[in-house]
């Protein structure tokens, strides 16, 4: 039995430029979206404000209650957006406590980076180099994939 694309919840954490554009990429899918965001976002399109302000939540992604008010619990994928991966990356380690079975994109500066915020959050034996590099050569194409960049660097 395969889930219908559309079911299930998508929550979009991070309301910045890239954010927004994943919005808008979503807006025909029909699916049920959620947002969190630090601050009440500077919307570029008056239409996503409309259709998606609604369903927005002020609070820190990190945050476990936050993260259980935007439906991360039982949504079937959790973009976290912000522009600090490391904000993202503790974001991701709640999102997976909460809901294991959820697909994420999670953004991050570099691949180092994600290394080295790995190194610092998971126990040696759960970390490794070349996991690390697949994540995030597999994070850059998602990203790539949601705002239509022609030419996209990650793998």
């Amino acid at each position: 039995m395969t889930m219908d694309p559309r079911s299930g919840v998508i929550l979009i954490c991070g309301l910045g430029g890239l954010g927004q554009a994943c919005l808008r990429t979503l807006i025909g899918f029909e699916a049920e979206i959620h947002c969190i965001d630090q601050r009440q976002p500077r919307w570029v399109d008056a239409l996503l404000a409309d259709q998606y302000g609604a369903n927005l939540l002020i609070g820190d992604m990190r945050s476990p209650q936050v993260l259980r008010m935007g439906r991360a619990a039982d949504a079937r994928a959790v973009l976290l957006l912000s522009h600090d991966s490391a904000i993202n990356l503790e974001a991701a380690l709640q999102v997976r406590l909460l809901n294991p079975k959820a697909q994420l994109v999670v953004r991050t500066n570099s691949r180092r980076n994600l290394e080295r915020q790995l190194q610092q959050r998971l126990p040696q034996k759960h970390h490794h180099p070349a996991m690390a590099t697949a994540a995030w050569q597999r994070q850059q194409r998602l990203l790539c994939h949601c705002v239509q960049r022609p030419r996209c660097g990650g793998g």
